[in-house]
């Protein structure tokens, strides 16, 4: 089992090897004070005992007491006395391991655990070969030490939450699965949530009022969640990206279009743009062969958007702007399975000015440049 990433906010790399979490920063020119976190045994396996393979793991890092954006230049990032908490998802299970600060050595190493029990129920349990969790995102708690919240979705479209500090875990599940029959219906068993992403606060890492975004099978969801006085989230709109309508977003049911899939979003820094990873089945109408386009699809976000204080998303307004018609930036792929498509995620910036990586579950990378319209 092997697999790691990057947290741009942190500049810390991470990276799961056997039954160790191991952290440094990829700012010095050595990978000196890397940290060894060790796994506990009873988030390494499934249910059935079986080791898992490294794309079943998700890992949150947040830095404490930082003032803004303008730390990640400081000589901070380098150095152990920046206390930083970590958390570490099994996506299968749904357990999960918090520590609250990896780089305290006069506390315990051994993290804060959470574990999904036999008398836990998700609607994705009766859904074969699907992760139970898609995506997780975290962030800290204004004012209180070594205190974070985290959400993650599940592939239903059900959104749990996570209250974490240095003593337990608390989960509950905020919004139950859309599908209906808690999720039975298989032929839908995709259709809920597939990412999770943070709008950028222009604010200090303080503000008390967060906004994320769940991508799902046909749009995306606005939702707002209180750091304060008691956690409390809640849908603010919905929107439709793939419809009727190709000036708003992706139109289905062109000729030789066999299925859409809204794969994954990322937002920039200014919380401005948001791009979308979109992939179509098509048939070719001369050869008669089937194979999968990959395309960017830009949205502009309005930042004055006003949402309805009630909690009625159909009175809201739509708050993204189509940019441009979708860039394609993979023509013509090979066609895979759902469980290979859902595990694609999309890392756009870098130069030249329209880099684009799609990660995929297997470790593949594919790197494509696209012209901004």
């Amino acid at each position: 089992m092997l697999v790691g990433g990057i947290d741009k906010e942190t500049s810390l790399a991470w990276m799961i090897c056997g039954n160790e979490l191991f952290v440094w920063s990829y700012l010095a020119a050595v990978a000196k004070d890397c940290l060894a976190l060790e796994i506990p045994s009873s988030l390494v396996g499934d249910k059935d005992g079986k080791p898992l393979s490294g794309n079943h793991w998700t890992v949150c890092i947040m830095r404490w007491h930082s003032s803004g954006p303008s730390t990640r230049n400081s000589g901070d990032m380098l150095h152990r006395r920046s206390s930083t908490g970590v958390i570490l998802c099994n996506r299968r299970t749904q357990a999960i391991a918090y520590w609250p600060d990896i780089y305290d050595e006069s506390s315990s190493k051994g993290p804060v655990l959470s574990l999904f029990g036999h008398s836990d129920t998700s609607a994705s349990d009766a859904i074969s070969g699907c992760y139970r969790f898609n995506s997780l995102i975290a962030v800290s708690v204004p004012g209180a030490a070594h205190e974070c919240i985290a959400i993650a979705s599940e592939p239903t479209g059900a959104l749990w939450l996570f209250q974490c500090s240095p003593l337990r875990i608390h989960r509950r599940e905020v919004h139950r699965d859309t599908l209906g029959d808690n999720g039975t219906d298989h032929s839908q068993k995709n259709n809920g949530g597939r990412s999770l992403v943070w709008l950028p606060s222009n604010e200090s890492s303080e503000a008390a009022e967060r906004k994320f975004f769940l991508l799902t099978s046909q749009g995306i969801q606005c939702w707002g969640i209180s750091l304060l006085h008691g956690i409390n989230v809640k849908i603010l709109g919905s929107q439709e990206i793939v419809g009727s309508d190709g000036e708003l977003g992706i139109k289905k049911d062109i000729a030789g279009q066999k299925n859409i899939w809204l794969l994954d979003m990322q937002i920039d820094e200014r919380g401005k743009e948001f791009n979308i990873l979109v992939a179509t089945f098509c048939k070719d109408r001369v050869s008669g062969s089937n194979y999968t386009q990959c395309s960017l699809l830009t949205m502009l976000y309005k930042s004055n958007q006003k949402f309805p204080s009630e909690n009625n998303v159909v009175k809201c307004e739509r708050f993204l702007e189509k940019k441009a018609p979708a860039q394609v930036i993979i023509p013509k792929a090979r066609v895979e399975d759902e469980e290979f498509l859902f595990s694609m995620r999309l890392k756009t910036g870098g130069k030249p000015s329209g880099s684009v990586i799609i990660l995929s579950g297997d470790g593949k990378a594919t790197v494509a440049i696209y012209w901004r319209g």
